[in-house]
């Protein structure tokens, strides 16, 4: 039975981009699993990642129990992983399937899922590396909101399975997937 491998870190840390990397090398291995969401699409690219949804949709869906974790990450903006998805992966016998999530959804995740998981911290190393990271993202990533949270997000570190640093190139980083994938 293929794994969930669930990629969380700080805001900025790096996730999508290790995962999209991942999905592109590792092909006929992994497959995404799409998190939810009620926050703005930033590029072309979100669709593959998010299924975006209005906050009313979202918290119907709270209230009919479809998600198996959920959170509002910030004031409004709710992220969360659907039962049906995380059954379908674990349903899939020949391939691992990767999720990019929140360190609180990570945690949540990781502790119904036991031995079917993963974790996977990116670690980016320090308050600058994310910084400028956010900046580079544009006005609308809540810069000032998601800088805020740097020092809680990095206080669950110790909490995941691996710890990757996602300050160096990606193919740097990405160099351990190749012992676990």
């Amino acid at each position: 039975m293929g794994k969930v491998i669930i990629i969380t870190g700080t805001s900025g840390s790096g996730k999508t981009t290790i995962a999209n990397k991942l999905l592109e090398i590792y092909t006929s291995k992994l497959k995404r699993i799409k998190t939810t969401t009620t926050r703005k699409i930033r590029n072309e690219d979100d669709n593959e990642s998010y299924d975006f949804v209005s906050q009313y949709s979202f918290l119907d869906d709270i209230q009919n129990e479809e998600f198996i974790e959920y959170e509002e990450v910030y004031e409004n903006v709710y992220y969360g992983t659907k039962n049906q998805s995380i059954e379908e992966a674990l349903k899939d016998p020949n391939k691992h399937h990767i999720i990019c999530i929140d360190v609180k959804g990570a945690t949540t995740l990781k502790s119904k899922l036991k031995e079917n998981c993963l974790t996977v911290f990116c670690d980016p190393i320090n308050y600058d590396t994310i910084k400028q990271r956010l900046i580079e993202r544009g006005e609308d990533s809540n810069k000032e909101e998601r800088l805020k949270k740097f020092n809680l997000e990095m206080s669950y570190k110790d909490t995941f399975d691996i710890k990757i640093d996602s300050s160096k190139p990606v193919e740097e980083t990405i160099s351990i997937f190749k012992v676990l994938i």
